[in-house]
C-alpha cells in the first residue's frame, strides 16, 4: 500500500511539474 501511494505521489508531483513549466513557458 506504502509503496502505491509513493508512486502515485510521484506521478502527481510529476505531472505538476510539467503543467508549471508548460504555463509559465506560454
Amino acid at each position: 500500500m506504502g509503496r502505491v501511494f509513493r508512486l502515485s505521489s510521484l506521478a502527481l508531483k510529476y505531472l505538476l511539474g510539467k503543467f508549471l513549466c508548460l504555463f509559465l513557458l506560454s
